[in-house]
């Protein structure tokens, strides 16, 4: 696996310890099924597998929305954590679709 696909299980990784850490297990699992497909997976499967994770940031009650509880009540530091861990993850799996990775244009001109 390459050095992107690395970074992502970790972020994977370490998002399901706080999910399960905040009672979360639908998500720790998602994510952990997710994490063991890429481990198992090829460099050319590992792109489709990315497609299929950003789905879970789109939507109605999706990855982005989450916020996360310890005894009933939203812990900022955590749910700060809980961010830039998803915020790199996001920008992780978008490097590792071919053609969406760091540098390519858009349809909008942008990097």
């Amino acid at each position: 696996m390459n050095e992107k696909g690395v970074h992502v299980l970790q972020l994977l990784e370490e998002m399901g310890k706080l999910l399960c850490e905040c009672h979360e297990p639908g998500w720790a699992d998602a994510l952990a099924d997710q994490e063991e497909r890429l481990r198992e997976g090829d460099e050319k499967k590992a792109g489709e597998i990315a497609r299929e994770l950003l789905r879970l940031f789109a939507g109605s009650g999706s990855l982005s929305d989450l916020v996360l509880h310890q005894n009933g009540e939203a812990v900022s530091e955590i749910n700060d954590r809980f961010d830039i861990l998803r915020a790199g993850l996001s920008r992780g799996l978008l490097e590792m679709v071919p053609g969406r990775g760091k540098g390519k244009e858009t349809k909008r001109g942008g990097a």
